[in-house]
């Protein structure tokens, strides 16, 4: 089934609405249908590893259509879910490991930083999709520098990329302090712009997220 998806959008790669599917279709086959699998103990039948040609789809449709934001929001939706582990079994952590040797190999790191020029206040899904994939790729401190220069709402979604991936990866905890300094940072300097007691929606929910963050670096 992957198969068909992935030569449908090689066959028809000009086709804006079809490669905007195509990624969303292979960020359910590859992660919510094997989530699935797991709870029905099916998923030793099914392999963890995402396929190369996968990969090379979801990144040529990006590379085609960088200004069509329906094709740039499922291309980072998939990739997101490609690079989170399904279980924390070893098998499944090992998987996204070799999924994140494969796009460090490609020019993904340099398609997200053009993500963040282009789209720097788009609707948070996009964006803290965005976050958590270039953490993967590039590691937090590059995706903190991002942030730091970054709009108020790349910070949020830094802040909300980095609470997933303390959901997932029990190894971050070591460096809690130094991810919750750098998080504070990003904070006061947005809490800091505005006049003194005044902080906009967003800054709120920067807080909010950052609040959360502490909670489970704890």
């Amino acid at each position: 089934t992957v198969h068909v998806v992935t030569a449908a959008m090689k066959l028809h790669s000009s086709v804006v609405n079809l490669q905007s599917c195509g990624c969303e279709a292979l960020a359910v086959l590859l992660t919510t249908y094997k989530a699935e699998e797991v709870q029905r103990g099916q998923l030793s039948r099914l392999s963890p590893d995402v396929p190369m040609e996968a990969l090379e789809v979801v990144l040529h449709a990006l590379r085609r259509f960088p200004n069509q934001f329906k094709v740039v929001e499922k291309v980072f939706m998939a990739l997101r879910r490609f690079l989170e582990p399904i279980t924390r079994d070893q098998e499944c952590l090992d998987a996204v490991k070799r999924t994140v040797k494969l796009l460090g190999e490609s020019d993904a790191v340099l398609q997200l930083r053009k993500v963040f020029q282009d789209y720097p206040k788009a609707q948070p899904d996009l964006l803290e999709n965005a976050c958590f994939a270039f953490a993967m790729l590039a590691g937090i401190d590059a995706l903190l520098k991002e942030a730091t220069d970054g709009t108020v709402q790349i910070k949020s979604a830094a802040v909300q990329a980095l609470c997933d991936l303390c959901r997932s990866f029990a190894e971050l905890q070591p460096k809690a302090v130094e991810i919750r300094n750098c998080a504070a940072g990003l904070v006061a300097s947005e809490v800091t712009r505005g006049r003194e007691g005044e902080m906009g929606q967003q800054v709120v929910e920067l807080q909010r997220r950052y609040e959360m963050l502490t909670g489970l670096l704890r």
